[in-house]
């Protein structure tokens, strides 16, 4: 029994044989050896031995591979073919599980939870278990050296009601919410009694941390019970130091989350939400005293929970601001975090920032939108500072659009968009336009500036003529020193304002001189050729006198080293003007920009023709 017999039709295997294809995985050096061995073993998870092999490998304790394997192996057969399995045995199968969580508790916590993930999965399968929590609790809680296994089995148990994988009905699954929430009780007074029965075992209080926020999401604990039992009083104090494993901050963290997501129907739930509240606000200083030690994990888990809560608490925000749970000013929270150093941290509390923007949007009050107009104009402000390049950037250098702070751009653009209108686009634009203006104002302000009026000029009126007519210019007027990142933003600018600049045709040689001259220079060429394209659809019934100088340009691409993607922006921007010309100069100068993309295609074919013919003649 060698490894050369891994391809043939699975039969029954002897257990050394297993042994060997597992030693040929993790520890033969041979690539085809592995991947023969890797191959095999696939064959005998989804074959009918896998439940025997399983079971007999978890019972040697071999090794960790070994293990688990075994174990997610089990895992994997009772969630997917627990059909192949008669009735008969399913009670074998789960004093089998249980066995093998008592003997297999020292092991690594991936082999633990594997063989949890089964034996919840069997419960929620099998016939006539529906006492399966009180069960482990009895089995496991008088030995605290189970104690750790036995809350494995608690954290996954809500969380595999909600498995997509596991073949359950709805009804089914609505039956077990239903009996797990009549559990609640019993599973967090085991909690608390883990909490004060070990008080420094944190290995511990991280699953008692997410066994909490595993139950609390049945969403039938009680609630003023809770807000003030040490289930919650604990993950908090965690929260308020910075010398804990991360481990244990995030496992609180996570936690919390879990609550407040569950109090947006604050009603059920008592004085639960104002107990959150409180203590959320109370994390603020622990925030602070992350961003000045620079410990961005941290940081980052509790803009987590300042997001979550007002994720929470977005109705009373809105529909009842003079309420404990609608106070604006819980969204100084978020505004911290959007100040914070890394944008990673600003990124989290976006969701946040697009709900109450479509809320005060739908709400449609004006006194609604004064009373948040001070939070979105510092949301609008920590966004620019966040939109800001490295100020040593090369001075020929344009902000890559395929990294990802061109990523968190871009999510910059949309979010600000969407609530921009609680502060007014002309508004944010004059701000940022007299940001521009100040002579002390470095490049990479004035760029990032520019970037967020892109944003919003799309916003802007048409026939606005207070600000505009007065910025465009001065905007266009670029010293030739200026950074060429300046450059490429007042382009980005320049397409968004081609209705505007359509409505004020006395700008527009100015503009199209400007974009010409952003085609000669290839690094900002596409941005300027996607100009062109967005002026010459606005502004295409304008534009036949400027169609042979388009054209021009079109000709004279390959010399100025013009990319794909810039040509074809000019091609369109064409046809946009050539539709609204003449009939009968249409034809002609449609053969002429058609004869320009087929004349390289034709050089290339006779070139192939000859190149035939020399060798076959």
């Amino acid at each position: 029994r060698t490894i050369h017999i891994y391809g043939r039709r699975m039969e029954r295997p002897a257990l050394d044989l297993v042994l060997q294809a597992l030693d040929a995985l993790f520890r033969n050096d041979d690539l085809t050896e592995k991947e023969k061995a890797s191959a095999w073993l696939t064959r005998l998870q989804a074959s009918v031995h896998a439940w025997e092999v399983a079971d007999q490998l978890l019972a040697l304790k071999r090794d960790t591979e070994t293990s688990y394997f075994a174990a997610q192996t089990m895992a994997s057969k009772v969630r997917t073919s627990f059909d192949e399995l008669p009735a008969n045995t399913h009670l074998a199968l789960r004093d089998s599980l249980l066995h093998h969580l008592a003997t297999l508790s020292t092991a690594p916590l991936p082999i633990v939870r594997q063989l949890a993930i089964a034996l919840a999965d069997l419960a929620l399968q099998m016939e006539g278990w529906n006492t399966v929590v009180s069960d482990v609790i009895q089995r496991f809680s008088s030995d605290a050296g189970l104690v750790s296994v036995l809350l494995s089995i608690l954290i996954v148990l809500p969380e595999e009601i909600g498995a997509r994988s596991l073949r359950l009905g709805s009804n089914r699954r609505q039956g077990w919410r239903k009996l797990m929430a009549e559990d609640c009780t019993l599973v967090l007074s085991l909690l608390a009694t883990c909490i004060t029965t070990f008080p420094s075992d944190l290995d511990l209080h991280v699953k008692v941390y997410a066994c909490i926020g595993s139950w609390v999401q049945l969403g039938k604990f009680p609630g003023d019970e809770f807000a003030h039992s040490e289930l919650l009083a604990s993950p908090f104090g965690v929260l308020k130091m910075l010398n804990v494993p991360h481990q244990l901050f995030e496992a609180a963290a996570d936690c919390i989350c879990a609550t407040l997501y569950m109090c947006e129907n604050s009603s059920q739930y008592g004085s639960l939400p104002q107990v959150l509240r409180s203590s959320v606000e109370g994390l603020l200083p622990v925030y602070q005293a992350s961003v000045q030690a620079e410990d961005t994990d941290r940081a980052y888990c509790l803009c987590r929970i300042f997001t979550e809560m007002l994720e929470s608490f977005l109705y009373h925000t809105v529909h009842q601001p003079t309420s404990d749970l609608g106070d604006p000013a819980m969204y100084n929270l978020l505004l911290e975090c959007v100040c914070h150093p890394d944008y990673e941290v600003a990124d989290i509390t976006f969701n946040a920032w697009y709900r109450l923007s479509e809320e005060l949007f739908k709400a449609n009050d004006s006194s609604l939108t004064q009373l948040y107009k001070p939070y979105i104009e510092r949301l609008i402000s920590g966004l620019c500072v966040h939109c800001q390049m490295e100020e040593d950037t090369a001075q020929d250098c344009v902000p890559d659009d395929r990294d990802d702070f061109a990523e968190f751009r871009k999510s910059v653009v949309e979010l600000i968009r969407d609530c921009v209108f609680v502060v007014g686009s002309l508004n944010c634009f004059s701000n940022l336009y007299q940001i521009i203006c100040d002579p002390v104002t470095p490049w990479h302000t004035t760029e990032a500036c520019l970037f967020v009026m892109h944003a919003v000029a799309p916003s802007i009126r048409e026939d606005e003529s207070e600000v505009l007519p007065i910025a465009v210019p001065v905007l266009l007027s670029i010293p030739p020193d200026a950074h060429l990142a300046i450059r490429a933003g007042t382009l980005r600018l320049v397409a968004e304002l081609a209705e505007w600049i359509d409505h004020h045709p006395d700008t527009l040689d100015l503009v199209l001189q400007f974009i010409l001259d952003g085609l000669r220079v290839v690094a900002i060429a596409t941005l300027a050729a996607k100009a062109v394209q967005s002026v010459c659809q606005k502004c295409r019934h304008r534009m036949a006198p400027h169609f042979r100088s388009l054209v021009q340009i079109i000709e004279a691409a390959e010399t100025l080293g013009l990319s794909n993607e810039a040509i074809c922006g000019l091609l369109k921007g064409a046809a946009e003007v050539l539709s609204r010309m003449p009939h009968d100069q249409i034809t002609p100068w449609f053969r002429h920009l058609c004869s320009l993309q087929s004349a390289p295609l034709l050089k290339v074919c006779v070139c192939v023709l000859e190149y035939m013919l020399h060798f076959c003649f």
